[in-house]
């Protein structure tokens, strides 16, 4: 009778050799599996006595044929590939500042109930350090059937001597020379990192439904979600006084092995995949599209016109106000820009409303281009989600990045801003204010608070929908839009009949609005979004929002190489420095477009300027747009093509 480990080796032996003969025979990984199968067919798992069947025949050949097409995989708008592959080869020296990853809506473990102290970190750090935990010996994966590792002792004596040992040889193989010293450079790089900030996000409800995402792919030896693991190795590794490494990672990991679930890593390089392959096909129809509505507009001369990116001629002062609002025990302060004197018989006000983690300050070149134009402009600080927050979150003042109720309180301080300008408009503005027609300016969080106010409706069935089944690599926004959840479930109403026009960039709003939510929406809508953005992604954000807007007067602006901010984006092409279109950009043009775009939108929808609509057009963009920086502007309410915009 054989044994069952004759079994086990016959049967994985067999199974590799069909894949081969189903696979091209120049494809190296298929070979290199058949030479390794018989060492690892005949030993036992690291990670456990017996083998688990983690994939058929079926599950192998599906990657083998991934992995073909992906090689093959080219793009018609080539920087952004040429990005990616650059962004992954140097996704190291961003380790301290990643981005988090998005979440599942639930996350099992308990909530910390208390903030972190810098004293408590310090002791968590220790305790962890002296608990007779394992360290990650070996790193485990499956292709198909075959179950492979590699020695954490061999990478440790790679990174520290070069020396190759047989086993790590057998992966080494496939890189060249460069990947190989880029490949142990990685493993050397040490990261100054503060422990408190680390352990702080970790422990907040966003940093744990990171962690559970991460876990699903970086799991333990029993092949359970190894989330809570790797927060003690981070915490542990972070408070290294030498720094903190990837090699630091595996030697605080609480476990003898530590296991990568291929499956999962493929799908998630799949989304990301996909994102820029659709992003690729989102410019050429939004290229297309502009060249349609440029050739049906025929000639403007732009020439004859005033350059809106240039500051107008009025002077202002700005006036700091600190509102209270009683009903919600609320204080937050304003910055409101006041011009001098006033163009209009009626003075335009806008409201801005900044991003997460951000201030009222940080869109001030807008509100001060409007004031120099004539307009009011009210900027608020929404105190539970600004800058302030997230520092008191790495500091350990707080456990929260954002307040959940912040949903609910962005909304309510611009209707409390515009209650405050409406009893101030007699005393102080001759009862000049236009509030009845006011326009909103929103960033991010900020581009949700316009929504809302403009009437777009929370959909928690679409939010729960999307949170437990549609979690992705490539929209960090779920992380914020998946705890509104947690709100009570009820119909909120965060309509102001007084807004009359909206501008939002990179609005985070497709999950917790979804078509139906943004179909409520009914005044004019300026979207705009940026081709490298991967916190609100153009494809998921943007696009098909776009597309879900019901009302006419509509427009979208895509500017081409920008990210989610102006650091991100001055970050990301930073990281780019040899691809020959993407060198030493000038993101203060983007700053420029900021200026006049929102502008012209606001003076042809708030004051009936129906000349100021020449400047909506993709004419308009073909004048001011600078590479990198191609910035395109499109009309839906030009005709019924432009609706393609939105199509998939």
């Amino acid at each position: 009778m054989r044994s069952i480990l004759t079994d086990r080796f016959l049967n994985c032996h067999s199974e590799a050799i069909e894949a081969l003969k189903l696979t091209r025979p120049e494809k190296p990984i298929a070979i290199a599996i058949v030479e390794k199968v018989t060492e690892n067919c005949t030993k036992p798992s690291p990670f456990g006595e017996r083998a688990r069947p983690h994939s058929t025949l079926a599950g192998f050949m599906k990657t083998s044929t991934a992995i073909e097409r992906d090689s093959k995989r080219t793009s018609r708008f080539q920087p952004f590939h040429r990005l990616t592959r650059h962004l992954r080869s140097r996704w190291r020296r961003t380790l301290s500042s990643l981005s988090p990853s998005p979440p599942l809506p639930f996350s099992p473990y308990p909530p910390l109930p208390l903030s972190l102290s810098p004293l408590f970190v310090s002791l968590l750090s220790l305790s962890l350090s002296s608990l007779p935990l394992n360290a990650a010996e070996r790193i485990g994966f499956a292709i198909g059937p075959i179950e492979l590792s590699v020695s954490v002792t061999d990478l440790e004596q790679f990174s520290e001597t070069g020396e190759v040992s047989d086993e790590l040889g057998f992966y080494l193989k496939f890189f060249n020379d460069e990947e190989r010293a880029e490949f142990r450079t990685f493993l050397q790089e040490k990261y100054d990192i503060d422990p408190v900030p680390v352990a702080q996000f970790l422990y907040s409800p966003m940093g744990e439904s990171l962690l559970v995402y991460l876990g699903e792919m970086v799991q333990t030896r029993s092949r359970t979600n190894g989330g809570q693991s790797l927060r003690a190795a981070a915490i542990l590794s972070a408070s290294d006084p030498d720094g903190f490494s990837v090699l630091d990672v595996l030697r605080n990991y609480p476990s003898y092995g530590l296991w990568l679930n291929a499956p999962r890593i493929f799908e998630v390089a799949d989304q990301v995949t996909n994102t820029i392959d659709a992003t690729d096909m989102a410019i050429d129809r939004v290229t297309e599209l502009a060249d349609l509505q440029t050739a049906s507009l025929g000639n403007i001369d732009f020439n004859q016109m005033p350059d809106l990116r240039q500051p107008g001629s009025y002077r202002y002062r700005v006036e700091t106000l600190q509102l209270y609002d009683a009903s919600r025990d609320r204080t937050f302060p304003v910055d409101v820009y006041i011009p001098e004197n006033f163009p209009y018989p009626r003075i335009p006000v806008a409201i801005i409303s900044h991003g997460l983690g951000s201030h009222r300050a940080a869109f001030a070149h807008i509100a001060q281009q409007l004031a120099s134009y004539g307009f009011v402009v009210a900027a608020p600080e929404h105190i539970g989600s600004n800058y302030i927050q997230q520092q008191d979150l790495l500091r350990g003042a707080t456990s929260e990045m954002f307040v959940v109720d912040e949903f609910i309180d962005r909304p309510a301080d611009i209707s409390f801003v515009l209650d405050e300008l409406e009893r101030r408009n007699d005393a102080e503005f001759d009862g000049r204010l236009q509030l009845d027609r006011v326009g909103v300016i929103g960033h991010s969080f900020g581009g949700y608070t316009a929504l809302a106010v403009a009437g777009a409706v929370i959909d928690f069935e679409n939010l729960e929908r999307d949170c437990t089944y549609g979690v992705n690599a490539v929209n960090v926004s779920l992380l914020l839009q998946c705890r509104a959840l947690e709100l009570p479930r009820r119909d909120y109403d965060f309509h102001d009949p007084r807004v009359g026009a909206i501008v939002t960039a990179n609005p985070v709003n497709s999950s917790i609005f979804g078509a139906k939510g943004l179909a409520s929406v009914s005044v004019p809508v300026l979207m705009a979004g940026g081709t490298l953005d991967p916190v609100t992604p153009l494809v998921l954000e943007q696009e098909q929002s776009f597309g879900w807007l019901t009302v006419t007067d509509k427009y979208f602006a895509l500017v081409a190489g920008q990210s989610h901010t102006t650091e991100m984006t001055a970050l990301t092409h930073a990281l780019v420095p040899d691809v020959p279109d993407l060198v030493e950009p000038d993101v203060g043009l983007t700053q420029d477009y900021a200026r006049a775009i929102p502008l012209a939108f606001l003076q042809v929808y708030l004051l009936d300027n129906l000349e100021a609509k020449a400047y909506l057009t993709p004419n308009y963009s073909q004048v001011i747009s600078e590479s990198p920086f191609d910035l395109y502007i499109l009309q839906a309410s030009i005709g019924a093509d432009s609706d393609r915009v939105s199509q998939r």
